[in-house]
């Protein structure tokens, strides 16, 4: 085809001094502004083109300064856009593109024309231009002469009305302000005499002028060739046999081949047409919606992730405070925290199931983002009280910690009540005359052991008839001198019950004598008792004189042999037993 040389210039005005509406014809590269359409014509702007402007070297502007662009309709005084253009290191503009898609969406109309005022960042104007806008089939006359030259058609996407779209939306319903799939094509300004033409759909390219249109099994081959209706000029709208889905997110092309031969025209005669040629043609995008969606699905599993956070750390500060837990009140305050624990399971279990559901409703053809968006509602409640819970629950493990502390104070000052008051007296004794024996805390297995109590000791109001009661060994600070274990009642300052761990209960026998009788045997060694709850033999034994004979020990009020630190028959001291280990303490063993 001819190509025509015409471009329209924004001169600078403190350069050259022109009028702000001058129009001048020149060669590129002088020192103007050049302007051209996307088809890459000079001085030629089309509806459905884009306005691309560019600065030749040697125009006088700042190197690595910013100027703004309005395009303003002339005729409504409408602003088309405002652009911000960054200069190079030399001053230069690179051609850049400056209103799209002119009369699509913006009421300019075949004959009118467009105003570009360039300014620096003081808003100083420093050019301006103005172009009219070229019909699709103009009758260019003038000084004896007709130019006859084909003008190529204006085609767009739209939708099934014929109203245009550039963006087509996927993934979800969508909003009122959105266009979904199927899409349309329509166009105007199609040579006299054209009825049907072929429209494609194609992959985005920058450039089709003179290339092959892309087929079927090319890459660059959406759909198409789809035949299009023409009537005096107008293409009607046509619906497209493509419905793109969230695989096919991305800029395409709609190309139309008015003379159908599968090849991209644009000479002096024939040219076929393109919305997108130079530019993007439409998109598939996500919609709104499918946006909403995505992020009530995100958030739903941060939720569901903050929820099962919450809850470890309510599990964990359950778990710190039950093993801190002693006495009734510590024991208390750790299974509130362990029920806010279970709590904080519930609402993560909650947050989990809300996630559940909104990938369920986002993983569907069409998201739900209505149930997605409610789901992350009960997610986030859910996460939030998880937290609320896991923060009592850390709360309630210093608080069991408190109260743990208390009882330790209490059961020490109980402790040291009951260390005050035992009867501590060896009453495991060698022989059974009182005169032939002596006091012992170890025998052989070969021995036969009585109990004989020091005269000195049980006279008096010491002097009874009891139960002696051989037990099989218990720890001095956890069960002799454990205030847990008292229960109330007795004569004494408390009493244990001990009925369940006599000898007597393992095959042994109880004696039941004065205190001041002579040496009485109590256990034959050889064959030892067994436990019956580990079936092992008993090598340690604890004695107690029952006074009250009702399988109690009454502390105050009962002899207790566990004095394996003093073999001299008299009564002796719990300080007496400081000095050993806790299993050091004991009334004899068998070894």
């Amino acid at each position: 085809m001819r190509t025509m040389s015409l471009i329209i210039v924004c001169t600078l005005a403190a350069a050259c001094g022109l009028d702000d509406n001058q129009l001048g014809k020149t060669g590129y590269g002088d020192t103007t502004m050049a302007i051209t359409n996307s088809a890459g014509e000079n001085g030629v702007l089309r509806t459905g083109t884009a306005i691309n402007i560019s600065t030749p070297e040697g125009i006088n502007l700042k190197p690595n300064a910013i100027y703004s662009i309005v395009v303003t309709n002339l005729r409504t005084g409408t602003i088309l856009s405002k652009s911000e253009l960054l200069t190079d290191v030399a001053g230069n503009l690179e051609r850049t593109a400056v209103a799209h898609d002119v009369g699509e969406f913006d009421d300019v109309k075949d004959d009118d024309s467009l105003s570009l005022s360039l300014k620096d960042r003081l808003d100083n104007k420093v050019g301006s231009a103005t172009i009219p806008m070229t019909p699709h089939i103009p009758d260019f006359k003038g000084h004896g002469f007709q130019v006859d030259e084909v003008q190529p058609p204006h085609i767009y996407s739209a939708d099934a009305q014929g109203t245009p779209v550039n963006s087509f939306v996927v993934g979800a319903l969508p909003d009122p302000d959105e266009i979904a799939a199927p899409l349309h094509v329509k166009g105007r300004g199609f040579p006299s005499g054209i009825t049907s033409v072929d429209l494609y759909v194609v992959k985005d390219a920058d450039a089709w002028q003179g290339k092959a249109i892309p087929q079927q099994g090319s890459a660059e081959h959406i759909a198409g060739p789809v035949v299009g209706t023409v009537v005096a000029g107008v293409l009607q709208t046509t619906k497209l046999p493509w419905q793109p889905t969230g695989k096919d997110l991305g800029p395409y092309d709609l190309l139309v081949d008015v003379d159908r031969n599968g090849s991209f025209d644009y000479a002096f005669s024939a040219k076929d047409a393109a919305d997108g040629e130079d530019k993007v043609g439409l998109t598939v995008q996500y919609g709104a919606a499918w946006w909403r969606a995505k992020s009530a699905t995100e958030a739903t599993k941060l939720s569901a992730s903050a929820a099962n956070k919450a809850y470890a750390a309510a599990d964990a500060a359950a778990t710190k405070a039950e093993g801190l837990a002693m006495g009734s009140a510590a024991i208390a305050k750790a299974a509130e925290a362990r029920a806010e624990a279970n709590k904080a399971k519930g609402e993560y279990n909650k947050a989990s199931t809300a996630s559940a559901s909104a990938e369920a409703a986002f993983g569907q053809t069409l998201a739900d983002d209505k149930t997605c968006s409610a789901q992350a509602t009960k997610a986030d409640v859910a996460a939030k009280q998880a937290a609320v819970h896991a923060t009592k629950a850390a709360q309630l493990v210093n608080d069991t910690a408190q109260a743990t502390k208390a009882y330790e104070a209490e059961m020490k000052a109980k402790a040291a009540l009951m260390a005050s008051k035992h009867l501590l007296v060896n009453l495991a004794y060698s022989s059974k005359s009182r005169s032939g024996g002596s006091w012992a805390n170890t025998y052989s297995k070969q021995s036969t052991i009585y109990t004989y109590v020091n005269p000195p000791v049980q006279k008096g109001s010491r002097h009874a008839w009891v139960d002696k009661l051989v037990i099989k060994h218990q720890s001095w600070k956890g069960f002799w001198n454990n205030p847990d274990r008292i229960k109330q009642g007795g004569k004494g300052v408390g009493r244990i019950y001990v009925a369940d761990l006599m000898v007597g209960k393992l095959g042994g026998t109880i004696q039941k004598s004065c205190t001041n009788s002579p040496p009485v045997k109590i256990i034959n060694p050889g064959p030892l008792p067994v436990d019956p709850s580990t079936g092992l033999q008993v090598f340690k034994f604890d004695i107690v004189f029952d006074y009250d004979r009702d399988g109690y020990y009454d502390i105050g009020r009962d002899f207790l042999d566990v004095v394996s630190v003093d073999s001299s028959g008299k009564l002796t001291t719990a300080k007496d037993l400081e000095k050993l280990s806790d299993d050091q303490i004991f009334g004899f063993q068998i070894q």
